[in-house]
């Protein structure tokens, strides 16, 4: 059994009248610096604070907020060091608030709960509110609780993947 319809109206349905109907209204910002990524996320992580710190959504989820970075070093070295500060700042307790996720390295090994945590990231008991990404979640992760992405440095990836990664912040959990 095939049908064609289903595949016309998923290859059709524009992008743009998905914005406000069943997808979040992004708000993209850009920096001219691409270099100063470390700023870049330190922004983005006041920003998400600032605009949504206390959003809690009608099922009971907490915004989140993505940080994709290039490698593992970066996350461990640098994004999860600026993360941290800004928790701390906010009031927010880091250890229960932020989730490094990525593919274990000799040098840097993830706690026995990531996955779990990860996989749970959409639900009411998880307290997560950043999560730092190193070549994860850009394709089939729903999470509709994520609020914002950010992408502080510029990579070889695809246009396509660029846009997939974006894109993780744009289902609703609230209608409008």
């Amino acid at each position: 059994f095939s049908s064609t319809e289903i595949n016309n109206v998923v290859h059709y349905y524009p992008l743009i009248e998905g914005i406000g109907n069943f997808l979040k209204t992004p708000t993209v910002t850009q920096y001219e610096n691409r270099e100063a990524y470390v700023e870049i996320v330190e922004n983005g992580l006041r920003e998400f604070f600032d605009n949504s710190k206390d959003v809690v959504y009608k099922n009971s989820t907490c915004s989140k907020i993505a940080i994709y970075c290039n490698s593992i070093e970066e996350l461990e070295n640098d994004v999860y060091a600026t993360a941290v500060r800004i928790c701390e700042e906010k009031g927010i307790d880091p250890s229960t608030s932020i989730l490094k996720y990525h593919e274990d390295n000799k040098e840097y090994k993830l706690s026995p709960d990531a996955r779990m945590e990860f996989e749970t990231l959409d639900t009411p008991q998880s307290k997560i509110r950043i999560v730092l990404l190193v070549q994860i979640g850009k394709e089939g992760w729903d999470c509709r609780s994520l609020t914002g992405v950010i992408l502080a440095k510029e990579n070889k990836s695809t246009r396509n993947m660029v846009l997939q990664t974006c894109c993780r912040c744009l289902r609703q959990v609230d209608k409008y």
